[in-house]
C-alpha cells in the first residue's frame, strides 16, 4: 500500500515538472515572436504620452596615441619644404626674367641682318602688268599679266658696292595675249630670252645698334617697344639687252609656211628685240629684297610696256 502511494506521488511530480517546462518554452516563443511588435508599441505609447526615449549613444572612438617618431618626421618634412621654397625664390631672383617671344624673334632677325655679305649676285622674279602698242597689220592686241626673271652678277665684286658699277647676267620674259594679225584673230605667246648688262649701285651696309631692340630683356607679360626697326639697303639698277623670241604653245595655223606672231615655228629674232628696264630695290635682313621696276621692249610692229613688283634673293 505504501509503495503504491509513492509511485503516484512520483508521477505527479514528474508531470508537474514537464508542465512547467512546456509553459516556459511557450512563453519564450511568444516573447521572441512578439518582441519587435511590443518594442514598436512601447515606442508609440511613449510618443503618445510625450515621454522621451533615450537610445544608447554610439561608441566613442579613441585615437591611438601619436608616435613621437612620426611627429618628428613630419616636422622634418615641413622644414625641408620651407628650405626648398626659400631656395627657389632666391634662384628666381638671381635669374634674368624670361624674354618675350617677339623680342627673341627680333634678336634673331637682327643677328641675321648684321651678318656681313658682299652681295655678289641676286636672282629676282617680278610680276608685271604689261601693255602693248602695235602698228601696221597688228590690231587689238591685249596682253595678260605675266612674270619676268633676271639673274645679275657683279662684274667687280671687290669694288665697293655703293659705287656705280657694271653687272651682267640673263633675262627670261614672257608675253601672252590675243589679237588680230593680218585680219586673222588668234592668240600669241612669246618667250624672250637673252643676256643683260646693267649699271647699278647699292647703299653700304650700316650695322644696327646692338642695343636694339631697346628692351631686349622685356619680361613675359610686359609690353615691348613698338619702334623696333631693322636696317635696310636701297639700290638702283638700269639694265638693257637684246632678246631672242620663241613661241609658247602650239601655233594657231601650223599649215602656214609664213612665220608670224600667230605662227612662230622656231626661235626667231623679233627685230630690233631691244629692251630697257629700271629697277629700284630695297634689301631687308641682309639677303631679301623687294623690287619695283618699269620697262619697255621693242619688237617688229609692236612695243611692250610694263610695270612690276618683285622679290629677289641675294648672295
Amino acid at each position: 500500500m505504501g509503495s503504491i502511494c509513492l509511485t503516484e506521488s512520483l508521477k505527479r511530480t514528474i508531470y508537474d515538472g514537464f508542465d512547467k517546462i512546456y509553459k516556459t518554452l511557450i512563453f519564450l516563443l511568444l516573447v521572441l515572436s512578439l518582441g519587435d511588435f511590443c518594442l514598436v508599441g512601447t515606442l508609440l505609447a511613449g510618443e503618445k504620452k510625450g515621454a522621451t526615449i533615450l537610445l544608447p549613444p554610439p561608441p566613442v572612438r579613441i585615437p591611438p596615441p601619436e608616435s613621437p617618431t612620426k611627429k618628428a618626421s613630419e616636422q622634418m618634412d615641413e622644414a625641408l619644404k620651407e628650405k626648398r621654397e626659400v631656395r627657389k625664390q632666391r634662384e628666381e631672383a638671381l635669374e634674368p626674367p624670361p624674354k618675350d617671344p617677339t623680342t627673341k624673334r627680333n634678336e634673331k632677325l637682327l643677328e641675321e641682318t648684321n651678318k656681313p655679305r658682299n652681295l655678289k649676285m641676286f636672282i629676282d622674279c617680278t610680276l608685271v602688268y604689261p601693255r602693248v602698242l602695235t602698228k601696221g597689220n597688228r590690231k587689238n592686241y591685249q596682253v595678260e599679266p605675266t612674270a619676268h626673271t633676271h639673274f645679275y652678277l657683279r662684274m667687280l665684286p671687290d669694288k665697293p658696292i655703293n659705287e656705280w658699277q657694271l653687272w651682267y647676267g640673263g633675262r627670261l620674259a614672257s608675253f601672252t595675249g590675243s589679237g588680230i594679225y593680218e585680219g586673222v584673230p588668234g592668240r600669241f605667246g612669246f618667250l624672250y630670252a637673252g643676256p643683260l648688262i646693267a649699271i647699278g649701285s647699292v647703299d653700304l651696309f650700316v650695322k644696327s645698334d646692338p642695343n636694339k631692340p631697346k628692351r631686349a630683356n622685356v619680361a613675359v607679360g610686359e609690353e615691348a617697344d613698338d619702334d623696333v626697326t631693322f636696317p635696310s639697303r636701297d639700290g638702283w639698277f638700269f639694265a638693257s639687252g637684246i632678246a631672242a623670241q620663241n613661241r609658247i604653245g602650239v601655233p594657231a595655223n601650223p599649215e602656214r609656211e609664213v612665220s608670224d606672231d600667230l605662227n612662230t615655228k622656231s626661235v626667231a629674232f623679233d627685230s630690233p628685240g631691244l629692251w630697257f628696264e629700271a629697277t629700284y630695290v630695297r634689301i631687308y635682313f641682309g639677303a631679301v629684297s623687294f623690287n619695283i621696276s618699269i620697262g619697255a621692249q621693242a619688237g617688229r610692229g609692236k612695243t611692250f610696256l610694263w610695270g612690276g613688283l618683285g622679290a629677289a634673293g641675294w648672295y
